[in-house]
């Protein structure tokens, strides 16, 4: 019989067993998370793919940074997920994987997943940014820059506990549980790891963002797509197309239509705007 080593507490006059393996494989997420985000801080900073006009350029086919490295990681991703379904060890837990991402989409369709992208596509060309790119944004010192499901773990913890559950089950089911938290480390390290690049090679603050209007209808388009989708770049563009899951597939090739058409009609968006603020 395999020893499983327990420490016992007392909780409110209840003895309780916790399994002290479970706390090593916390801490591992942990570290995990918070190494692996420092990694593709510093990798986006140094491959410069979160400039915003390096992003805007990509929609226009002038510069083509951001699809080279798109397609690298999504081809390492798919790599990777082929060597976990064929050796033995990890073959369960990728199955278990594609199953919890098919889960995520059970409720959507072509429709709303191809609506959805095409709009955080016209977000990106409008803010310059996407959901996983904002993060090195942030940690370089891009100005203006700033959805992801980590941001309602933290407000969901700042926010009383039963308050939270009668107020938004939504949220609630966000509060604790390393399932939740080790996104919010893993941008914490993203951040981290994009300063300290950016730092050690003296170019933080240097890259200048989108304007303010610009940057907060783009969030709104690629947060609200992102949800619409089921998915954003790294969500249906990496995982999902790593999976080789359709509805991904085609979240991509509309993202990336929305972007195109939205940045060849950029300036005739932005003198609208400024004629209404």
């Amino acid at each position: 019989m395999a020893s499983v080593s327990a420490r016992k507490r007392n909780d409110q006059n209840s003895e309780v067993y916790v399994d002290s393996s479970s706390d090593e494989v916390t801490v591992v997420k942990v570290a995990t998370s918070l190494i692996l985000g420092v990694v593709f801080g510093i990798a986006v900073e140094k491959g410069r793919v979160f400039e915003p006009d390096i992003i805007v350029n990509q929609m226009l086919f002038n510069k083509f940074v951001m699809l080279k490295m798109f397609l690298s990681a999504t081809l390492s991703g798919m790599f990777c997920l082929s060597l976990m379904s064929m050796i033995p060890a990890t073959r369960k837990k990728y199955l278990a994987a594609k199953r919890n991402f098919a889960s995520c989409l059970k409720e959507k369709s072509y429709t709303t997943v191809m609506i959805g992208a095409a709009l955080l596509g016209a977000g990106m060309s409008v803010a310059g940014t996407c959901p996983g790119l904002v993060l090195a944004q942030v940690g370089a010192g891009t100005t203006n820059a700033g959805g992801s499901s980590s941001y309602c773990t933290i407000v969901s913890t700042m926010l009383y506990y039963r308050s939270v559950k009668k107020f938004s089950p939504y949220l609630y089911k966000f509060q604790s549980g390393m399932s939740n938290w080790w996104q919010v480390l893993y941008i914490s390290g993203a951040i981290g790891g994009a300063a300290l690049s950016s730092m050690m090679s003296g170019s933080f603050g240097i890259t200048h963002g989108v304007s303010v209007v610009e940057a907060l209808l783009g969030g709104f388009l690629i947060v609200f797509g992102a949800r619409l989708a089921g998915g954003c770049t790294s969500g249906h563009g990496l995982s999902g197309m790593g999976l080789l899951n359709l509805l991904s597939v085609a979240g991509v090739v509309a993202m990336f239509a929305g972007g195109i058409f939205t940045a060849m009609n950029k300036l005739i968006l932005v003198h609208l705007l400024k004629s209404l603020f």
